[in-house]
């Protein structure tokens, strides 16, 4: 038996299962009502469907559209997914542009600022001014990645960390130095002097 999605929908052997339902649902409603108005002569007319057969309609109507709700929701993707897939995306532009090592960038939100920390990166022994370079090429990768994108409109500051972390501590570290980006009225953002 073949599985796929269609219009949204899955599907079988490309028969989306929403229509299966209804096609169901109609014969089963057909028959109900079929065997209430059968006779057979005038002698020995069949009774009309019992409270068992009501029930027995709607419990397998409610089952096949749960079966068609239930198959389709898998595949939809939740915000924090979505997000947490373009945060992953950042920082592989990010080693890829700077020729960072993969466990030297990390990406990460909270509230509405971005950070994008370099942990044990060789730009720690670097200047200030090394620093700044390196960050505003960064800042650029990161601003065009989340430009546009619903998601990330609150984010007002990109904020890229140079960090010194100890392996015995993974996610504690010593900030040596930070470099901000905040968002202007024009929603560019720009280099922050501290």
């Amino acid at each position: 038996m073949a599985f796929g999605v269609e219009g949204g929908s899955l599907a079988v052997m490309g028969v989306p299962i929403i229509r299966i339902t209804a096609v169901a649902v109609i014969d089963l409603a057909q028959w109900h009502f079929d065997l209430a108005d059968i006779s057979i002569g005038n002698k020995f007319p069949l009774e009309k469907p019992s409270m068992a057969k009501h029930i027995l309609a709607f419990s397998l109507f409610s089952a096949l559209l749960l079966i068609a709700h239930t198959t389709v929701a898998p595949a939809q993707t939740t915000p924090s997914a979505a997000r947490a897939d373009t945060l992953g995306n950042i920082q592989a532009a990010v080693n890829k542009a700077i020729g960072a090592q993969v466990k030297t960038v990390e990406v990460t939100t909270s509230g509405d600022v971005l950070v994008v920390a370099r942990v044990n990166s060789n730009m720690n022994a670097s200047t200030h001014e090394g620093r700044n370079n390196e960050a505003k090429e960064i800042a650029s990768i990161v601003a065009r990645s989340i430009g546009g994108k619903s998601k990330f409109r609150t984010v007002s500051t990109i904020r890229v960390d140079y960090m010194v972390r100890a392996a015995a501590s993974p996610t504690t570290g010593k900030v040596v130095d930070s470099v901000e980006f905040r968002k202007g009225p024009d929603g560019v953002f720009d280099f922050h002097q501290t």
